[in-house]
């Protein structure tokens, strides 16, 4: 699944590994994606949390059971299907 080129968010110089892991998994699948905070990755409602692994949907009164940038990945790919 992509979605139209625009500017995707870089890592930065102090991110951790699992930022930077998320920003590449992501970019390399084509998936524009917004980086609200230094801590926080966001596609439509779905917000990621490398750091903790938490997904969290917009509305939402509580973090999804799945955890991890594979869970957020198959989510954001099931939602554009």
């Amino acid at each position: 699944m992509s979605y139209p080129s625009a500017h995707l968010p870089t890592p930065e110089s102090n991110d951790p590994r699992p930022m930077r892991e998320a920003i590449a998994a992501l970019t390399q699948a084509g998936i524009v994606f917004e980086r609200p905070s230094r801590y926080q990755l966001k596609i439509g409602p779905a917000n990621f949390y490398p750091g903790t692994g938490r997904i969290f949907v917009d509305g939402a009164e509580a973090a999804e059971p799945e955890r991890g940038l594979q869970a957020f990945l198959k989510r954001v790919r099931q939602a554009g299907d």
